[in-house]
């Protein structure tokens, strides 16, 4: 009898669990059918909307943005795409794209990537924006020969172990790692001497910021080729002060600064002596 009892309460126990697990699929499937899907009609629908080719194989863009969509689906025949647009969505994978070997802009920012595999395969890809996503690194960019900007910021990076793959990128010049949480500002600084192409980049809302004794002075020194920082144009004189902070710290830039002043200054008064005197 004492075994029986045990035996019912056993298989009540499993028929329980059983329920519980169906539940949570039927809720799991039920969350999942909410999101709205491509279906081929809606992509003849959206292409005629936007003046697009009916012929999916004669497009050049494809525009996919502020629709909902989790899954990237049914692109398999728009082979001749140059730029695609999926940014504003709910993505949460990069697939089908396999077939795009032309695609030298994509746009997927404002998504839920938590990784970039799948982007392997788009070989032509100049530029890539996937900023506010979940990213907490940037593997597989490496094996882009093409890629010269590529926007990540407001992410979930914070090792720079995780962004190391960028040293690889031989082409990469224009960067974007704003607004993340990156905190090692000298392994930062490292890389960034790697990416010898880098003439563009964007560090500002990480604590690495707060990091440096001179953010704009040792950024500036070492990375050569840099033409601007967080929005701010790096000019000759700027290099100057950031090699005098260099040698002899703070009291160094300013008299740098006091002499550009008077050379400034110099030219000023010369020129304005030359046109006096030609009247």
């Amino acid at each position: 009898m004492k075994n029986s009892l045990v035996d019912n309460n056993s298989k009540e126990s499993s028929e329980t669990v059983m329920e519980q697990n169906d539940c949570v699929n039927s809720h799991s499937l039920d969350i999942e059918s909410t999101f709205p899907r491509i279906t081929a009609k809606w992509l003849r629908n959206h292409c005629r909307k936007h003046g697009l080719y009916q012929t999916p194989q004669l497009n050049e863009v494809l525009y996919l943005q502020h629709q909902g969509f989790k899954f990237i689906e049914l692109l398999e025949d728009y082979v001749g795409l140059k730029s695609l647009w999926l940014d504003h969505n709910c993505i949460t994978k990069i697939t089908g794209l396999h077939n795009m070997k032309n695609l030298k802009c994509l746009f997927i920012r404002n998504n839920f990537l938590t990784d970039l595999r799948g982007i392997e395969c788009l070989e032509q890809l100049v530029i890539l924006d996937v900023s506010n996503n979940l990213l907490t690194d940037t593997n597989a960019l490496e094996v882009l020969p093409n890629l010269t900007t590529l926007y990540v910021g407001s992410n979930k990076l914070s090792d720079t172990s995780g962004i190391d793959s960028l040293a690889r990128c031989k082409t990469l010049s224009t960067l974007d790692l704003s607004r993340n949480m990156l905190k090692d500002s000298q392994t930062m600084l490292k890389l960034l001497i790697r990416i010898r192409q880098l003439s563009v980049l964007y560090l500002h809302g990480n604590p690495l910021v707060r990091n440096f004794e001179s953010y704009r002075a040792e950024i500036t020194t070492h990375c050569i080729n840099l033409k601007f920082l967080d929005d701010k144009p790096i000019r000759e004189n700027d290099r100057f002060c950031a090699k005098a902070w260099m040698k002899t710290g703070m009291q160094g830039m300013k008299e740098e600064k006091i002499r550009q002043k008077d050379v400034e200054d110099l030219e000023m008064h010369v020129y304005v002596m030359g046109n006096l005197n030609q009247f």
